[in-house]
């Protein structure tokens, strides 16, 4: 219930990020087939091994902004190329 509140109805964001993690409880994904949504699940894993290692290195170390939003606009919106093969035979 708490994941379809969030996303409320909204398609685009369910899209954008297919997985969501809640509290005392493992992580949910979803996709347009069960091996999409299998998929979704195997990168949420190795997120999650990057981020633990990471806070072992820094633990107070926030991201910086400018990192996020490349990582978000490569994949996402007008000028995306991530996963776009026609995007990276034009680079």
């Amino acid at each position: 219930r708490v994941i379809v509140d969030l996303l409320a109805g909204d398609d685009r964001r369910a899209v954008e990020v297919p997985a969501a993690l809640v509290a005392n409880h493992g992580p949910f994904t979803w996709g347009p087939t069960a091996r999409k949504s299998l998929e979704h699940a195997i990168i949420c894993e190795a997120v999650a091994d990057i981020a633990i290692q990471t806070l072992a290195l820094a633990p107070t170390a926030p991201p910086p902004p400018h990192l996020l939003a490349r990582h978000y606009t490569r994949k996402h919106g007008p000028d995306a190329y991530y996963g776009n093969p026609e995007a990276v035979a034009s680079m």
